[in-house]
């Protein structure tokens, strides 16, 4: 594919706005699926930068274009408005692209899109902003008022409500900051033989920098360059898994005597931890509905050598098409995702109040199916990359009410002590982007009783 096919980086960010915007895609899936030897590095960082960074900072973004459209935002056609933000962002947060080259690209890209009259109308919006952008008014970046805060942290109004209520003013503008961050980037060694010394000498010498983790052993965090693009990482020596959901698998215990039921494994970071892990590792079904994500799944247990990881199209919210009972079950639901707003700062702008009750039905299903499965004296860890407590706390102790056969471990004796910080909600295990830096996880050891 010639670059002129591909499009440059301002137009993939503008095709993969838009198509966040109107098809409830993902950014960085899309961001993943960009053709990479069709397109510059510059470009691939450039249209990286344009895609969460619109996305992060869009009620920002709106409310400085609601001061110079003469329409509401919500009614204009979605090209208008997604390349209404996309030069709203070069030019407010980008120092180092020039004012008219971001206005002549939306414009452009908005004529494809949607015609001449969203053209003129996207061009008339964005030449005023760059002639009155000293007159945008915006609250002071500390106000204490939440009312100013969705304009000031770029978070929907009841989402900054509901953790005030929860946490504080102080820690949820902390949240809110961190959200705001780019996530890091962070490699699990795959080769117990070899040291993160030895991996990180591999990377560096490939124009990859990193550090270790302050977290976790065996863990670096990459500082600079990209290390999918590194032989070191065709050769199966690295993983890229967040902190987090590393140590989640942590609560099945070690040795796990038995194979394990991963129920929802799909891009399989935790199921590959557990076929990894140990001198003897378990074999591993590594179970999801998503069939493309689990291809995703098998190509990285092909390339990590996991024989021992057993993929498996099954959607166990349907019912399981399993009858065997094992020694360990790892139920990692489907949640709010609250506690990925830093990768995926889309969801804040799609998630509504509602969706709590909606998640809350499916997570119980999944976890009286889960439960089934597991065998006497067998260990079910239920986790959520969510901040919620009715996803997380209320969701467990809902399933110990109603499954006396259950009782629950306490997460802090299967962690190391380096990170006992990460059990600070009593026994379960919790990790927040604002205290540990690491996605924001909730996780629960249920322990099914002898007999």
């Amino acid at each position: 594919m010639a670059k002129s096919e591909a499009g440059d980086g301002r137009e993939q960010a503008f095709r993969i706005l838009l198509r966040v915007e109107t098809s409830g895609a993902f950014a960085s899936i899309l961001l993943d699926r960009l053709p990479e030897k069709a397109l510059d590095p510059r470009d691939l960082r450039l249209a990286t930068e344009l895609v969460f960074g619109t996305l992060r900072w869009q009620a920002r973004l709106d409310h400085c274009l609601q001061q110079i459209s003469s329409r509401p935002l919500n009614e204009l056609h979605p090209a208008v408005r997604v390349g209404l933000r996309l030069a709203c962002h070069q030019i407010l947060n980008l120092d180092r692209i020039p004012d008219p080259a971001a206005v002549n690209g939306s414009v452009l890209l908005v004529r494809r899109a949607a015609g001449e009259p969203g053209a003129r109308f996207t061009n008339g919006v964005l030449r005023s902003l760059c002639r009155r952008a000293g007159e945008i008014s915006f609250p002071p970046p500390d106000s204490p008022d939440p009312a100013d805060w969705p304009a000031i942290h770029s978070h929907p109004s009841w989402m900054i409500e509901r953790w005030i209520g929860r946490w504080g003013k102080a820690e949820t503008r902390a949240l809110l900051e961190a959200d705001n961050r780019p996530a890091p980037l962070a490699l699990r060694l795959q080769k117990p033989a070899a040291g993160t010394d030895q991996l990180a000498a591999r990377l560096k010498s490939e124009g990859v920098e990193t550090v270790p983790s302050a977290v976790l052993p065996s863990v670096l965090r990459v500082v600079r360059g990209n290390p999918f693009r590194t032989r070191a990482f065709s050769e199966g020596w690295f993983y890229a898994q967040d902190e987090a959901s590393q140590i989640v698998p942590q609560l099945l215990g070690e040795p796990i005597a038995g194979p394990v039921l991963d129920m929802c494994a799909a891009p399989g970071g935790k199921a590959i931890r557990i076929a990894s892990g140990g001198a003897d590792p378990p074999l591993v079904i590594a179970a999801d509905r998503h069939l493309g994500r689990l291809e995703r799944l098998r190509e990285n247990r092909d390339r990590l050598g996991l024989a021992n990881l057993l993929p498996l199209g099954a959607d166990f919210s349907r019912g399981s098409p399993l009858s065997a009972r094992f020694p360990a079950v790892i139920l990692d639901a489907p949640c709010s995702g609250t506690g990925t707003l830093r990768r995926h700062p889309e969801i804040r702008w799609r998630l509504k109040p509602g969706d709590l009750w909606r998640l809350g039905v499916i997570q119980k299903d999944l976890l009286d199916t889960a439960a089934r499965h597991v065998a006497a004296d067998g260990v079910l860890v239920y986790s959520v990359c969510s901040l919620e407590e009715e996803e997380g706390r209320c969701r467990v102790e809902t399933f110990l009410g109603q499954h006396a056969d259950f009782r629950l471990g306490d997460a802090r004796k299967f962690l190391p002590e380096s990170i006992h910080s990460c059990a600070t909600e009593g026994p379960f295990l919790a990790t927040f982007p604002h205290r540990e830096g690491m996605d924001g996880f909730f996780a629960a050891r249920l322990e099914r009783r002898p007999g």
